[in-house]
C-alpha cells in the first residue's frame, strides 16, 4: 500500500511540475517535442534560461521510442512468469494486466512497423526518461494490484455488471484499433502536414484521445469492480497525468496547425467540446 501511494503521489508531482513548466517561459523549453520545438530556444541569456537551452539540447534517437515498449512488454510478462498465480486468480487486476499488455504488445509491433523515424528525428532526453520512468510506474502499479487484490469469484457480478466490464472492453478494443489506424495513417502523411482523415477531421490529435480513452477504460474497471484498493487511485493519478501531458503536446500541435496552414478548420486539439 504504501508503495502504491508513493506511485500515485509521484504521478501526482509530475503532473503539477508539467503544468508549472508551461507557466514558466525559461521552463517551457523542455516541456515541447517534435515540430512544435522548433524555434522554441530562448533568446536571452539568464542563466536559468541557458541551463535549459542546454538540457534542452540532449537529445537521443527518437526511434528509441521503442525502447519504452521494450521495457513495457518486459515488465508485464515478468509478472507473469514471478507471480503466476496472482496472473490466473485475481479476477478484477487479470484484466487490468491484459488490457495493458494488450497495448504494449501493440505498440512494440508499431514502433518496429509502422513508424518511421528518419536518422535526423531526435527527442528530449528528459522524455525519454520521463517514458522510461512512467512504464516502470504503469507495470508496478498492476503488479501491486495483482498482489494486494483478494481473488474474484466472478459468481459474485451481476450480468449487468459483466456486460458493463464488456463494454469497457469493447471500447478499450476500439481504441486500440482506431490508435493503430491512426499511428499507420500519421506515418503515411507527408513531414509537418496536417492529419485530416477520420477522427483528426474532429481533433488535431486524434491518436492522443485514443490514448487517454485506453487508460480511462482501465481506471473505470479497476473503480467499478471489486473494492477498491490503494492501486486503484495509482492508475486514477497515472490517468491524470497522461490527460495533462497529452492535453499540452495537443494544444500546441493544434496550435502549430492553425499557424501554418491558412485552411486547417479542426476547431478542438484533443477533446471534443472540452479542449
Amino acid at each position: 500500500m504504501i508503495v502504491a501511494h508513493a506511485i500515485s503521489a509521484s504521478f501526482a508531482v509530475l503532473s503539477v511540475f508539467l503544468l508549472a513548466l508551461i507557466q514558466f517561459n525559461d521552463l517551457s523549453v523542455l516541456v515541447y517535442y517534435g515540430k512544435v520545438a522548433q524555434g522554441r530556444l530562448h533568446q536571452n541569456l539568464s542563466p536559468l534560461a541557458t541551463l535549459f537551452n542546454g538540457l534542452a539540447k540532449l537529445t537521443v534517437p527518437k526511434a528509441w521510442f521503442a525502447h519504452f515498449y521494450i521495457l513495457y512488454l518486459a515488465l508485464m510478462w515478468s509478472q507473469v512468469v514471478l507471480y503466476p498465480k496472482s496472473i490466473l486468480e485475481n479476477g478484477k487486476y487479470t484484466l487490468v494486466w491484459l488490457f495493458l499488455t494488450c497495448q504494449a504488445s501493440r505498440r512494440l509491433y508499431e514502433s518496429f512497423n509502422v513508424s518511421r523515424w528518419s536518422p535526423a528525428s531526435r527527442m528530449n532526453v528528459s522524455h525519454y526518461l520521463m517514458g522510461m520512468l512512467f512504464y516502470v510506474g504503469v507495470s508496478a502499479a498492476c503488479l501491486l494490484g495483482l498482489l494486494s487484490q483478494d481473488p474474484l469469484e466472478e459468481q459474485k457480478f451481476s450480468l449487468l455488471h459483466k456486460a458493463w466490464v464488456g463494454g469497457l472492453g469493447l471500447l478499450f478494443l476500439l481504441s486500440q484499433i482506431d490508435q493503430y489506424r491512426n499511428h499507420k495513417y500519421l506515418a503515411s502523411l507527408v513531414k509537418y502536414s496536417a492529419p485530416k482523415n477520420g477522427v483528426f477531421c474532429v481533433v488535431s490529435s486524434a491518436h492522443y484521445l485514443d490514448e487517454i480513452v485506453a487508460y480511462f477504460c482501465v481506471v473505470l474497471l479497476v473503480f467499478t469492480r471489486g473494492q477498491i484498493v490503494a492501486e486503484d487511485w495509482s492508475l486514477l493519478s497515472i490517468w491524470l497525468f497522461i490527460v495533462i501531458n497529452l492535453s499540452i503536446s495537443a494544444c500546441e500541435t493544434h496550435k502549430y496547425y492553425k499557424q501554418k496552414f491558412d485552411d486547417y478548420s479542426v476547431r478542438f486539439a484533443l477533446i471534443p467540446g472540452l479542449i
